[in-house]
């Protein structure tokens, strides 16, 4: 070979499947394989088949091969050292040769060739791996279209099966036109659901909104998807279909949250919420217990998932102005405030759901403490959670505890990791990683978990003594202190909601989820499901049209989506995706972080050192104390790991997201969306995390 390389019919770095991507170099491939010489790069865009970007190496090496066998290196003249491998004739001409491999497989190609004598060689292709599919993302209309990951909303990036992936489609309350189960602006692909956001960035009010909701979430959200909206194909202008119904609605909610910042006495605000939960919970499972198995039951099941939004909007309203006050006040005392009262007025909020089953787990490990026998069963766990309790129930003082636990199952067993996955396992199905956690705190002092708490609680209260102490000064000092006294105490009531929405959708989860088993055992005795768990293989359509199935098709699609799924779960998701496969590529930026730092988002503050452990599934790993916490992400499954944790390291997350405001909440240093944070670190390393700059360092 004179010349050789490799050509990506689409870019592997952001995905873009119009842009091809040519490494070249002279000589055999061997030097640009091996790494020994750096290459010439060609960007070129394939459908007007023009170079959009040429890089010209200090090539200095290349290889060739030796007259009697084998391979010699050679050193370039300076003139062939920064000289183009490729003309652009060639440059072109690899593309087309690139364009037919990737019509005949039907998938982008990942290519190696050669030129001898001026003539062009395939030598191999095969597949991009790296690619993220995007079979479920196409664009209805012809435009570019983006999408954000729910995933990185709802912090679970982990694949769903597709009745998971359906089923947040039922839940969202928007885009079911014309009678439709599934809301059109929701899509799946790779295992994860994804948001169409397009008609919002196209008008520069919602895109505003867009961008501060999603801020904080994700910092880097606004700029991946700027990047992606400067592409051509992206049209800017559109116009947003708005009913008079939507316009009444909505000015109604803002009034509301309006009422519920300002003047409503919100006293009480969180017992009556939690009455509402139970109430709505009672009346889902009476309502399905009443419904026949069949098709009746699937549609009863589908009425009331769509149906939560008219009971979560209930008290929607008070969190939206919980989480208002905390803005306000941290811009009303952005001039005179301790900055730290500011952090401090939101911790320890009385009737957090999330808080209180941590303290309920504390509360268990407390139990176990009193019964010796107990505490040393749990110190030997193994990993058969059903025989362990089963034996340890016959220990004779052991009847606190498992009356705690039962207590403890009935109001929180259906939570557990990757709590918004229908298809996951929750604590009553499997307690093992909540058992492993009451083992892992017995080390600790009776009642610590408490004590802390009530730090946090002290704090917040003298944080707002100060910030009402410190607001009066100057002419309007009396009228900013009543400011200052309200937003304090619509951050108390308001702010405590934060996951209510969750944990009665969780515990609706666990009744569907109920049903849905002995929907299963009835389809496989009818013989339109092969197995049980095949259920989770279809989507709620298909659940619908399933009795009328008389063919087995539905059945038939069950080993390709098996087989999807097995390899959806070793995909990383993108942030930010198009409708051609497009992730714009943003990282965080600090211009003083030491030479190999990794580089986050600081949602919690303070400096620790410890040992770290990567944990992919809290159902197999718990933490020892003082460990750091390396996470994909962290849902309220999640959250009893805290315990431990030294400090938090998570993969994705902003500074309203689950894990950031536990955080927080326990005084753990914490930095998020750190990318490939469980690839880049080790369990057993030793790390520095600065939680107020965002930096990482590997000791």
């Amino acid at each position: 070979a004179e010349k050789s390389g490799i050509l990506f019919t689409a870019d592997p770095l952001t995905g873009h499947r119009h842009t091809a991507v040519i490494d070249a170099s002279f000589g055999l491939g061997e030097a640009l394989v091996s790494g020994i010489v750096s290459p010439d790069s060609y960007r070129v865009d394939k459908r007007e088949r023009t170079l959009i970007e040429r890089q010209i190496a200090d090539k200095r090496i290349a290889i060739y091969p030796a007259a009697d066998g084998g391979t010699r290196q050679e050193t370039l003249s300076a003139a062939q050292r920064s000289q183009t491998v490729l003309t652009s004739t060639q440059i072109l001409a690899l593309v087309e040769m690139g364009m037919r491999a990737e019509a005949y497989f039907g998938a982008p190609q990942d290519m190696e060739w050669a030129v001898s004598a001026g003539q062009i060689y395939l030598l191999q292709t095969r597949p991009i791996t790296s690619l993220y599919p995007i079979d479920g993302l196409q664009s209805p209309d012809g435009t570019l279209h983006i999408y954000f990951s729910a995933g990185h909303q709802q912090m679970m990036t982990r694949a769903m099966v597709p009745l998971s992936l359906s089923s947040m489609k039922v839940f969202v309350p928007v885009g079911h036109g014309q009678g439709a189960i599934e809301s059109i602006y929701i899509h799946a692909s790779g295992g994860r659901i994804f948001g169409d956001l397009t008609p919002l960035l196209r008008h520069s009010i919602s895109r505003k909104i867009v961008f501060g909701i999603l801020s904080q979430f994700e910092a880097l959200a606004p700029q991946a998807l700027q990047l992606a909206m400067q592409r051509p194909e992206f049209q800017r202008r559109g116009r947003l279909s708005i009913s008079f119904a939507m316009l009444r609605g909505a000015m109604h909610l803002v009034y509301r949250v309006f009422a519920a910042l300002w003047w409503q006495d919100l006293t009480g605000v969180v017992q009556d919420v939690n009455e509402i939960i139970a109430q709505n919970i009672r009346h889902a499972r009476s309502e399905l217990e009443s419904v026949p198995a069949g098709k009746a039951k699937i549609q009863a099941m589908i009425a009331l998932m769509s149906a939560q939004l008219l009971v979560v909007i209930r008290w929607v309203p008070y969190f939206v102005a919980g989480e208002a006050a905390k803005r306000l006040m941290a811009r009303v005392g952005r001039r005179w405030a301790d900055p730290a009262a500011l952090e401090a007025m939101s911790l320890g909020l009385p009737g957090n759901v999330v808080t209180e089953m941590n303290l309920a787990v504390g509360d268990l490990a407390d139990a176990a403490r009193q019964s010796p026998r107990l505490a040393a069963s749990l110190a030997t766990l193994g990993h058969d959670s059903e025989a362990w309790l089963a034996q340890a129930r016959q220990i004779a003082d052991s009847g606190p505890f498992f009356q705690a636990w039962d207590r403890f199952m009935a109001r929180y067993g259906s939570r557990g990791p990757a709590e918004i996955d229908l298809g996951a396992l929750r604590w009553y199905e499997e307690p093992l990683p909540l058992l492993q956690v009451i083992a892992g705190a017995l080390p600790q002092e009776p009642g610590s978990h408490r004590a802390q708490h009530q730090k946090l609680v002290e704090a917040r209260e003298t944080a707002v003594a100060q910030l009402i102490a410190q607001a009066d000064h100057g002419l309007l000092g009396r009228l900013r202190q009543k400011v200052v006294r309200r937003l304090t105490y619509v951050v108390q009531y308001g702010g405590a909601l934060r996951e209510h929405h969750k944990f009665m959708m969780v515990q609706l989860m666990r009744i569907i989820k109920e049903q849905l088993r002995e929907t299963a055992v009835l389809l496989t005795r009818r013989h339109n499901l092969a197995d049980a768990d095949d259920i989770w293989f279809l989507s709620w359509p298909e659940l619908l049209a399933i009795w009328d199935d008389r063919e087995s098709k539905f059945a038939q699609k069950i080993p390709g989506r098996r087989a999807d799924f097995k390899r959806y779960q070793k995909l990383t998701p993108p942030m930010v995706i198009t409708s051609d496969g497009e992730t714009p590529i943003v990282q965080y930026q600090v211009a003083d972080a030491p030479p190999g730092a990794l580089i986050g988002n600081p949602v919690s503050p303070g400096v620790v050192e410890g040992l770290v452990h990567v944990i992919d599934d809290p159902q197999k790993e718990t933490l020892q104390p003082g460990e750091i916490l390396v996470a994909p992400f962290t849902d309220p499954g999640w959250t009893p790991l805290f315990i431990n944790a030294g400090g938090l390291i998570m993969e994705v997350g902003g500074n309203l997201t689950h894990g950031s405001v536990v955080a927080r909440e326990y005084g753990i240093p914490a930095v998020v969306g750190v990318r490939e944070a469980t690839k880049r670190l080790r369990s057993g390393q030793t790390v520095r995390i600065d939680g107020n700059r965002g930096i990482i360092e590997i000791l």
